[in-house]
C-alpha cells in the first residue's frame, strides 16, 4: 500500500511536483503555455483559434460554449472534453501536454520535425501500438482501412491484433494522419 503513487490534484504545487516527476521539464513547459492561452480566453482574445489540445478548428466562437479541460485551466472543443471524460471513466492516462496541438505547433525555434518511422514489419508490440494511437487521430469506422484503400490513400501496415473471435489489423495513413482498422471475424 505504501507503494501507491496518488495523482496529483489539478491546480496545486504537487501537481507542478508531479507534473516534474512523471513527465519532466518539458510536461511543465506545456501546461504553462496551455494555461496561457486559458487566460487569453478568458479576455476574449482567442477567437477564431484552433482547438489547443487537437490543434482542429472545432472551438465555437463563444468559450463557454466549448468543455472547460479536466487537466488545464483552459477552453478545448467538445470532442476533448468527451475524450478527457471517457480517459478518466476508464482509467487512462491523460493526454501529455507534450502532444496537445498547441504545444506542438510551437517547437522551438530551429528545431526540426523529425516524420516517424515506422518498421517494414509494423510494430513489435501492442504497447508500442497504443502508444502510436495516443499520438494520432484513430477512425473508428468498420472496415475503415479497406473504404480507405478503395478511396486511393496509401496505408502502411501497423499492427495485427489477435483477439478472441477475430483479427483486428491496423494501418496508418500519412497523407491524412490518421491511423485505420479492418476486422476480419473468424465466425463469418
Amino acid at each position: 500500500m505504501a507503494d501507491m503513487k496518488m495523482m496529483p490534484m489539478p491546480g496545486t504545487e504537487t501537481e507542478d511536483w508531479g507534473l516534474k516527476h512523471w513527465g519532466g521539464e518539458a510536461e511543465v513547459k506545456g501546461k504553462q503555455m496551455v494555461e496561457e492561452l486559458g487566460k487569453l480566453q478568458e479576455e476574449g482574445l482567442a477567437d477564431g483559434l484552433p482547438c489547443p489540445r487537437c490543434g482542429h478548428d472545432r472551438m465555437e466562437k463563444r468559450m463557454v460554449c466549448n468543455a472547460l479541460s479536466r487537466r488545464a485551466k483552459v477552453y478545448i472543443c467538445s470532442d476533448c472534453g468527451m475524450d478527457e471524460a471517457l480517459r478518466d471513466a476508464a482509467g487512462q492516462p491523460p493526454l501529455p501536454f507534450t502532444k496537445w496541438g498547441i504545444v506542438m505547433g510551437f517547437a522551438d525555434e530551429g528545431s526540426e520535425t523529425q516524420e516517424e518511422e515506422i518498421p517494414e514489419g509494423g510494430l513489435p508490440t501492442r504497447e508500442a501500438l497504443n502508444e502510436f494511437l495516443n499520438k494520432h487521430e484513430y477512425s473508428l469506422r468498420l472496415n475503415g482501412a479497406s473504404e480507405a484503400k478503395r478511396h486511393g490513400k496509401t496505408l502502411v501496415f501497423l499492427y495485427c491484433d489477435q483477439e478472441a473471435y477475430g483479427d483486428r489489423s491496423y494501418y496508418f495513413c500519412k497523407e491524412d494522419n490518421v491511423v485505420y482498422s479492418d476486422y476480419f471475424s473468424i465466425g463469418d
